[in-house]
């Protein structure tokens, strides 16, 4: 799943801003700064069908499994990865690799003139305030 939400700012990078996520029996619900952006109510035939996976559900078929443990949180900013198709242009900072190259670690590497400026300076760090959890 995935939200988008327009903000008034050229970025939620301006200042702090407050995630919240209500997990319950019913599902889940993401809010930024108070306003609902999205809903994943539980599904009826569990997330495993959801998920789209073949075989046996091994989630015991229930409504909210896996979601129906305890989880760890993770805080982290994650460089790279292979979510966005080669042709994808993020001017004006385009990715430093190419994910059909067979060699994107190294021109990531290679390429770092490209990026290495954008991770200079307190503006290019993970800021986190901090983290409230409750039942």
């Amino acid at each position: 799943t995935h939200y988008s939400k327009n903000v008034d700012s050229d970025t939620l990078a301006d200042d702090f801003h407050v995630y919240t996520l209500y997990w319950s029996e019913a599902g889940f619900r993401f809010l930024l700064d108070g306003e609902l952006i999205g809903e994943r109510p539980a599904p009826e035939e569990g997330f495993w069908k959801l998920g789209g996976f073949e075989g046996q559900d091994i989630w015991s078929g229930k409504k909210m499994a896996p979601f129906d443990q305890k989880f760890f949180i993770i805080l982290n900013l994650a460089v790279g990865g292979s979510f966005f198709s080669d042709d994808l242009h993020n001017e004006p900072h385009p990715r430093p690799y190419n994910l059909s190259s067979g060699h994107a670690m190294r021109q990531f590497w290679e390429n770092k003139d490209w990026w290495k400026d954008t991770w200079q300076g307190e503006s290019a760090a993970l800021q986190v305030d901090y983290v409230r959890v409750y039942q």
